[in-house]
Parts: structure tokens; C-alpha cells; sequence
């Protein structure tokens, strides 16, 4: 929620607030500051993430709304009964521009439309309960056969073994957990599992992602479990291992708010998988929910300590905190015991409304071993224990630290000597000719990584010391546009070169193309094979050496060199360091004053809804 700084000033409000305001003003007939405060409040915390506004948080304080005198808010009651004397405002289920419920939050009917229909839905699934259509028996051995890890000859932990079963039982799966938690590949695993139980070689499945570069990250890890499933050849083959975006899925019609797919013509398909889902805003979970067959599966796996999503609305972080992670009925738990070797004596049995039954919490970190200090920083991030940061940071030794730089000087030896020193490997296998998947994972071993785009510490200034520092080792002039090994980002789908949003390409020889250079970008579908692209056909891109922080997810990385500026921003949240930290899984350097770090660990990027409300009560 957006509170006044500087006794109420709102001097970094945007021009749509405003025109909203007095757009509302306009429709009413007459002067109504508090309808005005109310309606420009709500539309700059929408910008910001947030679903509605809770009047009660905003009550007896001052804002400059830009309308000249500042304004001040009622006490939170007064308020809403102010507001309900408007024709404008509507209670919950009226066909108003805006919605107040009891609780003293309000909404524009659009999103207080979508989280009702999310949380009706969402209600809905979780509780449809479908009969296993197998025996017991032969429940626990699929399950043995195919969660048996190979390599080691031992099982996972129970688990992902719940997972399967919630994945065979409900219309509706959550699976979160932090990087490296075994998520996706737990995930193919249950597909399999789902697959065998039901014993149909036609069960259709669409696998999706928010972005084209989480997609790609999926992919790969389902071609791997793939490689060693202990299952069928039919099951196998029945996996799809060529995720799209949820857009495409969709069939995004461009304007982001209309779909080829809806409740009139649902989707194709059986069971939808939907990773990265904490990415997901509300208005795109409404939209795939309200596309989803009566009969679909919904499984979704996510990490909800990531940052949300760009738009408004946390629907994963929502769910969570209804309580329903890791908590079974009665019911469930006495299948859990029939149809698996999991006692429920382990299990956290609890009688609730509302959501259940459906929410799986993966805890064990498989990628970062537990007793390492880059484990117990991510561990007091989430936490929020800004001492034990600090100490992890100054013991961490080579391997996980904390700099101050305070000039652009010492930025630029910085850049040069510590960065530089994986900039020259990566330029060495370019002048020495490797091959480019060995390029490739050159320039995948580190990545820079920046909280926001300007400043001495943003994207901008550390893509141009970067480049410049590249160009040196390999005695290219610094005003030279094209050079072997830039490395660019897509930023918008071109799906007549198969690119999309987030695709990393770098500029190498090519000796087919007339000028002898291509830009090269990794191949979804086939690990290995690349894509060429003249660089005068690309789509909007932009420098990738250095990246927001946002641009991150669904990426990880040997090194990371994570950078925080002067100044204090909104934007620099415990969310936004949890993402940074949890993008490596070697060595961590921080770049950060010791204040802007530890404010950056204090703020929370909680945003309002009433979902977790609507999903806890039923």
C-alpha cells in the first residue's frame, strides 16, 4: 500500500491518477474530494501492484493529489460511509465503477470482478475431489518405481509424493518452494505418475510460463527427467516437453485483456501446467482460469518469496497465506496413508475452510548444499534478520560478500579488474574460435545484475563499463556498434524469427552470412542447436551483460554480481533481494551500501487484496 512521504506529498504520482479522479468527480456531478482522494489513491496503488486500497491504512493523513491544496483523508469510517452516498460506489455483486466491501477496501469493478472469480474458482477446484482409478496397491508401486532416484538409489522425501497424489485427486495443485527445491522436477515425475494411474496415452497437457525465458529454463528440465524416468515409453511420450508462454496458450489477441480461449471456447487440453506462477497478476490467473476446461487439471508451481508480478494482484503469495500449504483434512490424509507408505503421523492434519487439500510446500534445497553460507544468507532474507545478513556477508569470504563503491572511479577499476576477470575468459573463447554452445556457457557462468535502469549503478551505466571493458581486452574500438560476443536481450516477440521476450542472443562469425556475423540464440526445442539472426532483422532488444534484477527470474548463474544503488527507491524490497541472491549458486557479490542493503532487507513488497480472505472462508 502507498503511504504519504514528506507529511502527505505525492509529488511522484502519475498523470492517469489524476485524469481517473476527475474522471469519477466528473461522473458523480459534483465536487466530492473524498470520492476524488479515494478513486486517484486507488488508481496509483493499482500502478503499484495492489488490487484495492484498505481506507482504514490510508485514514487522517495528507496527500498532494496534484490538484494544488493538499487533501486530507477521513478517518477510515467516515470515509466509506462518505463514499457509499456516491452512485459511483457499489457494495460487492453491483454493477459499479467502484466497489467497497465491509471491510473498507475498495476496487475498480474490473479487478474486484477478477478476484472474486479467481477465488471462486480457485474454491472450486481444490475441493472437486476425483476417486483414484487404481487399487492401492498398485498406487504405491508407480509411486516407488518412478519417484526412485536412479542415481542414488533412494527415494525423495514424501513430499513430491503428495504432490502426485493432490495431482491425481483434485482439479487443482499448488507446488511452491525456493530455488533448487526439486519443483520442476518433481513435476514431471507427477506427470508421469498421472498419466500411468489413468492409463491414457491421449491425456492432453499444456505446459506454459509467463515468460518465453522461464519456458526455455522449463524445457530443459523436463528433457532431463525425461532422460532417466523410470516409466514407459507411452508415458514418456506423452509428456510434452515444448513449453509456450501463458500468452500464446492463451492466444493473446495483443491487447493483453482479450484471449482467443475463454469459458465460451476453453482450451484443448486435459491438464494445464503453469510454472513460475508467482509471476503470474491476477488478471492473467483470471483469464486462464476462466479458459480451463470443468474438467481440467490446474497444477501450478511457484516460489512466492520471488518478486510478484509486473501488474497487479499476488495470487500465489494469496494462497499461501490462507494457510493451506502443507495442511490436510482428515479425509485426505486417510488416503494419503491407503494409497502411499506415508504415515499420518508426519502429516499436519487440521479441519479448515475454504482452500485445502492442495497446496504443497518443497523445502529441501537439492542445488545449494544446506550447511553453506550462501544457504543461511537465502534463509535470512526471507527471514528478514538483517544481523545475521550482515555477518554471513562479512564472512563469507571469497565466495559471498558485500562492497561499498562509492565513485564512478572505483565503479570502473572495479568493472575492469573483478568482472573483467570473466569478461576475458569469455573473450578468450570467442578469438579462439570454441564452439558456441562452449561460448554460450562462457557467458552464461556470470551475470551482473542491477535493482533499476539509471544511475551510476544501473543497468544503463554498468552495460556501457561492461562493453567498454570488453572491447579493450579484445582490441576493439569502443565506438564500434557491432562486435564479436555482444550480448543482447529480446524484448518483444517476433515470432517470424521464433524469438521472444527475454531471449539472450550474442553476436559471433558466421561464415554463411553475407557480412560473416549472426546473432546466435540458444534453441527452445532442441538443447545444443541454435537459432541465427542477421542483427538488421532483429526485434527490440537492448544490451544484456547487465539486467534488472526482474529480468532475472527463471535464470540462474555460476557468479552474480548484484547491484544496489545510492539512493532509496520503493523498488528495493526483501523480494527484490531474495530474487538477486537466489539467482546463483556459487559466489554472490553484493554491491551495497551498508543502509541501502539493510533498508532494502527491511521494506516488504506485500501488496492489498481481499483474496486471501475469500480463499481462507470459502
Amino acid at each position: 500500500m502507498i503511504l504519504p512521504e514528506n507529511q502527505g506529498d505525492y509529488l511522484d504520482h502519475s498523470p492517469l491518477s489524476r485524469h481517473f479522479a476527475d474522471f469519477i468527480v466528473r461522473l458523480h456531478g459534483t465536487p466530492f474530494p473524498a470520492l476524488y482522494l479515494a478513486s486517484f489513491l486507488l488508481c496509483e496503488n493499482e500502478r503499484q501492484g495492489h488490487v484495492c486500497i484498505d481506507l482504514h491504512l490510508l485514514e487522517k493523513q495528507t496527500f498532494n493529489a496534484g490538484i494544488g491544496a493538499p487533501l486530507q483523508s477521513p478517518v477510515g469510517v467516515v470515509w466509506a460511509d462518505l463514499l457509499r452516498k456516491s452512485p459511483l460506489v457499489g457494495s460487492p455483486g453491483d454493477y459499479r465503477p467502484l466497489i467497497l466491501d465491509d471491510a473498507g477496501r475498495l476496487y475498480t469493478h474490473r479487478y474486484w470482478y477478477y478476484e472474486r472469480s479467481v477465488a471462486d474458482q480457485l474454491l472450486k477446484r481444490s475441493q472437486a475431489f476425483i476417486a483414484p482409478p487404481i487399487l492401492p496397491d498398485d498406487c504405491k508401486k508407480i509411486l516407488k518405481r518412478i519417484f526412485q532416484d536412479s542415481s542414488t538409489d533412494r527415494y525423495y522425501s514424501h513430499i513430491p509424493i503428495i504432490a502426485a497424489l493432490i495431482g491425481l485427486t483434485r482439479q487443482l495443485c499448488l507446488i511452491t518452494g525456493g530455488p533448487g527445491t526439486g519443483k520442476t522436477t518433481a513435476l514431471t515425475r507427477i506427470l508421469a505418475f498421472i498419466i500411468e494411474a489413468n492409463e491414457r496415452d491421449n491425456e492432453r497437457i499444456a505446459i506454459a510460463a509467463p515468460t518465453a525465458k522461464a519456458a526455455m529454463r522449463l524445457q530443459e528440465s523436463i528433457v532431463q527427467v525425461k532422460a532417466t524416468l523410470s516409466s514407459f515409453p507411452w508415458v514418456k511420450n506423452t509428456i510434452p516437453q515444448t513449453p509456450v508462454t501463458l500468452h500464446r496458450l492463451l492466444g493473446s489477441n495483443g491487447d493483453e485483456t482479450s484471449y482467443q480461449y475463454n469459458h465460451n471456447h476453453p482450451l484443448p487440453y486435459d491438464i494445464v501446467v503453469v510454472d513460475e506462477a508467482s509471476m503470474v497478476d491476477l488478471a492473467m490467473m483470471f483469464h486462464l482460469l476462466d479458459a480451463l476446461p470443468a474438467h481440467a487439471k490446474l497444477i501450478l508451481l511457484g516460489d512466492p518469496h520471488q518478486l510478484p508480478s509486473v501488474n497487479a494482484g499476488s495470487v500465489v503469495w494469496d494462497i499461501l497465506a490462507s494457510g493451506a500449504a502443507n495442511h490436510y483434512s482428515q479425509a485426505f490424509s486417510h488416503l494419503l496413508s491407503s494409497y502411499t507408505d506415508i504415515e499420518q503421523s508426519i502429516l499436519n492434519i487440521e479441519e479448515k475452510e475454504g482452500i485445502t487439500d492442495c497446496v504443497v510446500e518443497f523445502r529441501q534445497n537439492y542445488r545449494i548444499t544446506e550447511n553453506t553460507p550462501l544457504e543461511y544468507l537465502r534463509q535470512s532474507i526471507m527471514a528478514g534478520n538483517v544481523e545475521e545478513a550482515l555477518r554471513l556477508l562479512e564472512n563469507g569470504g571469497n565466495l559471498l560478500q558485500r562492497i561499498h563503491l562509492s565513485t564512478a572511479h572505483t565503479l570502473e577499476t572495479y568493472v575492469k579488474e573483478e568482472i573483467g576477470v570473466y569478461l576475458r575468459k569469455y573473450s578468450q573463447h570467442i578469438t579462439d574460435g570454441d564452439d558456441t554452445d562452449k561460448i554460450f556457457h562462457a557467458f552464461d557462468s556470470f551475470r551482473v545484475l542491477c535493482a533499476i535502469h539509471t544511475g551510476l549503478f544501473g543497468v544503463d551505466s554498468l552495460n556501457r563499463l561492461i562493453e567498454d571493458s570488453l572491447k579493450s581486452s579484445m582490441n576493439v574500438p569502443l565506438n564500434r556498434f557491432l562486435y564479436p560476443g555482444k550480448a543482447i536481450m529480446i524484448t518483444e516477440n517476433d515470432y517470424s524469427h521464433q524469438l521472444f521476450n527475454g531471449d539472450i542472443g550474442l553476436l559471433l562469425f558466421d561464415q554463411e552470412a553475407l557480412n560473416h556475423w549472426s546473432f546466435y540464440f540458444r534453441s527452445p526445442e532442441n538443447a545444443g542447436i541454435f537459432r541465427k539472426v542477421s542483427p538488421y532483422s532483429l526485434p527490440k532488444h537492448e544490451k544484456a551483460f547487465a539486467m534488472t534484477i526482474h529480468k532475472s527470474q527463471g535464470s540462474e548463474y555460476d557468479q552474480v554480481f548484484l547491484f544496489l544503488p545510492h539512493h532509496h527507491f520503493p523498488i528495493l524490497t526483501r523480494e527484490l533481494l531474495y530474487t538477486g541472491i537466489t539467482r546463483t549458486k556459487n559466489r554472490l557479490v553484493i554491491i551495497a551500501s551498508k543502509d541501502i542493503f539493510t533498508a532494502s532487507l527491511v521494506r516488504r513488497n506485500r501488496r492489498h487484496s481481499g483474496l486471501t480472505e475469500k480463499l481462507s472462508k470459502g
